[in-house]
């Protein structure tokens, strides 16, 4: 009587590790499917991203008072020049603009729009939230 009761333990103990087996191999397919998955998006990332027009590029050291007037030019394009509080020179080369209260959306489309027209990027950004929905002051130094 022991040694059936031992059989069948020994039996429902092998049962019971090959059920926990099986459940771990379909854990581990099914991380490995994703895994493939966003192998594929990375993939298709890259070749899109290869694909992609290249950047525009980097602008020749230029002065401030050219810098200015560019940035101007750009402000005036996206009707964000009457919105422009101030604008000042801060070195023979760095160009500093404030904007007391803007849309948000309108300055991101604005610093896209001159960085793929013109390469320039600020060299510092500080973008502060305001009560009203959606309206900012921003202060942005560009070299």
């Amino acid at each position: 009587m022991k040694r059936a009761l031992f059989l069948i333990t020994a039996c429902l103990l092998m049962a019971g590790y090959n059920l926990s087996l099986w459940r771990t191999e379909g854990t581990l397919s099914a991380t490995l499917e994703t895994r493939l998955k966003q192998i594929d998006w990375l993939d298709q990332a890259i070749i899109a991203r290869a694909s992609s027009p290249p950047r525009p590029p980097a602008p020749p050291a230029r002065g401030a008072l050219a810098l200015m007037k560019q940035l101007e030019l750009e402000a005036k394009r996206a009707n964000l020049d009457k919105l422009l509080t101030r604008m000042d020179q801060q070195s023979d080369h760095a160009v500093r603009l404030i904007y007391d209260e803007v849309s948000f959306n309108r300055l991101i489309n604005w610093l896209n729009q001159v960085h793929h027209s013109n390469g320039l990027q600020p060299q510092s950004v500080t973008i502060k939230r305001l009560p009203t929905a959606g309206r900012v002051t921003a202060e942005l130094e560009y070299r």
